[in-house]
């Protein structure tokens, strides 16, 4: 967060349209709800109301009003839909978390432990998946004792 403003505030000063660069920091929020936790992101959010406030209110005379309240506006709305789109990911990822347990208690009725050891042979195993993105399928395994 604080790198990306440093860059855009000292890009903005090279090309002296300090303004027109304050924009792309609207983009932070979203990629902070992308990927951060919900403090993180709040505060991203703050940061970023913050500036588009004070861009706002700091304009200049060569900005016209128009410009600036677009500005604030786009802001507001990138910022509130980066909020949902952070709740959407937590629910979710709190949804799959009980797919996935849901996932190993089927296994677990399913699939009944190897026994450790028969008369002649030592017995381990473990349970995967064919596909990566499916927590249940595939083979089913056993030991057996047998004259064969």
């Amino acid at each position: 967060m604080v790198t990306v403003t440093l860059l855009v505030a000292v890009v903005g000063s090279l090309a002296n349209s300090g303004m027109a660069l304050v924009g792309l920091l609207v983009l932070l929020p979203a990629a902070a709800a992308a990927q951060c936790t919900v403090r993180q992101t709040a505060l991203v959010c703050a940061w970023t109301a913050l500036l588009g406030s004070a861009a706002f209110l700091t304009g200049g005379s060569d900005v016209a009003l128009a410009d600036r309240v677009l500005l604030l506006v786009l802001t507001a709305c990138l910022i509130a839909a980066s909020l949902y789109a952070r709740r959407r990911r937590i629910n979710s990822e709190r949804s799959m978390v009980r797919l996935h347990s849901a996932a190993v208690a089927i296994q677990r009725q399913i699939l009944r432990p190897l026994p450790l050891r028969t008369d002649d042979v030592l017995v381990d195993g473990a349970y995967e998946p064919v596909q990566e993105d499916r927590l249940v399928g595939g083979d089913i395994y056993d030991v057996v004792e047998s004259a064969w």
